[in-house]
């Protein structure tokens, strides 16, 4: 009989090489250095993200804002 842990580590195996745990993977790293970025530079993010958490399917990902520098009265907006 093969040793149980054994079992679990294959399973384990598997599931990091999977094409879905990778891709949750790299979603919420550039999440977290968008939001990082943004932090730095003094914007606000906001994510398109559906009620379980999974990206919005469509072209815009992300939309970051802040207030111009230099002039208050402006606002930028960029769509991710």
């Amino acid at each position: 009989m093969p040793d149980p842990r054994s079992i679990g580590a294959r399973k384990a195996w598997e599931t990091r090489r999977s094409a879905r745990y990778r891709a949750a993977k790299s979603e919420k790293a550039s999440k977290a250095a968008l939001s990082s970025w943004c932090r730095t530079n003094g914007w606000k993010v906001l994510f398109f993200e559906g009620d379980s958490g999974a990206p919005r399917t469509g072209i815009v990902d992300a939309v970051i804002a802040r207030i111009r520098p230099g002039n208050a009265d402006a606002i930028e907006v960029r769509l991710v």
